[in-house]
């Protein structure tokens, strides 16, 4: 790896200890000895006041404000005005591509992500040459193996939550956005550790459940559809896991992922138009409330004129 990598620091953000290791072991074994973490927004502003860093790795959904949040108040700093950022995310929506521009996000890198993808964006963003030297293929081996033998716990607390779709629908909502926080999880991991199918699998579930998130606090009618997809899906996850079937499991992978997404995308489709016209019902709504009282003030004003006329009117004619 290029000499050049032993002279930087490197801050990587993220709220996920595991792709916080991910990134950390890739530029070390890049020759960056140089790497400070920090497990949210705050923790990393404070870095950066207090210590010299020439890149940021960030990832864009993270709690207790996301990755936009955290540059924008970077981009507050003096320190951090224009430092540059790598921006990892799950969801690769052009929104945020956008958003990214204006606060001058240097790079995106979409997971499941490599160690060598990892380099090649940092070493691009810096202007640094790569070179052609390999990334040792041992790099994320501790961690795949420490990742595979919780895998199981995981899945078993992924559907104890979801058990409480159906038997707690009073707490629906909220079981439903804290699925999407754990799936957004297993979708970086798994594909980065291995687990490509499964990460896949959990992609198109995670994907459903975030978007019916706007949806849900007015709206039950998906409530069946939704409970349908989280059990289909979280089935074959069990199966996965149990019989630790890694990388993408070539044709009866995408067979299976192909029967996922058959249900998950069209319904996908169905909640992101429901909640758009709900958006838009919501608008019109506040328009017509604000045209309402804009009349009513108009009026008001009108009223009051005519007042003061009639007012002056009867002074005139006293005099």
């Amino acid at each position: 790896m290029p000499s050049e990598f032993a002279r930087l620091t490197i801050l990587v953000v993220d709220d996920d200890p595991t792709m916080r290791s991910v990134i950390t072991s890739a530029l070390r074994a890049a020759g960056c000895n140089q790497v400070r973490q920090a497990s949210n927004g705050e923790q990393a502003l404070n870095i950066v006041r207090q210590s010299h860093i020439d890149l940021i790795t960030c990832d864009y959904q993270m709690a207790p404000v996301d990755g936009l949040t955290f540059v924008k108040r970077l981009r507050e700093l003096p320190e951090g005005a224009n430092k540059p950022v790598v921006m990892l995310t799950a969801n690769n929506r052009p929104e945020d591509a956008w958003a990214g521009r204006e606060l001058k996000v240097s790079a995106w890198l979409v997971k499941p992500i490599t160690p060598q993808a990892v380099i090649k964006r940092v070493a691009g963003v810096l202007g640094l040459n790569v070179g052609t030297t390999a990334m040792p293929e041992d790099v994320l081996t501790e961690l795949a193996d420490a990742y595979e033998k919780r895998l199981p716990a995981e899945i078993q607390t992924l559907e104890s939550i979801a058990a409480r779709l159906p038997a707690r629908p009073e707490h629906f909502n909220a079981t439903i956005q804290d699925l999407a926080k754990r799936l957004h999880v297993v979708k970086g991991q798994a594909g980065t550790l291995g687990y490509a199918l499964l990460g896949s699998v959990a992609g198109e579930v995670h994907d459903v459940l975030q978007e019916a998130d706007r949806l849900l606090h007015d709206d039950d009618s998906f409530r069946p559809d939704l409970i349908r997809l989280v059990e289909s899906g979280f089935k074959v996850m069990r199966l996965i896991v149990d019989r630790n079937v890694r990388g993408s499991a070539g044709a009866v992978g995408a067979k299976v992922l192909a029967d996922i997404a058959a249900f998950a995308r069209p319904l996908h489709a169905r909640i992101v138009a429901a909640a758009d016209a709900a958006e838009v019902n919501e608008r019109q709504r506040r328009n017509h409330q604000s045209d309402v009282l804009l009349a009513a003030e108009q009026q008001r004003l009108i009223v009051e004129r005519r007042i003061r006329l009639t007012q002056a009117e009867f002074g005139e004619k006293a005099r």
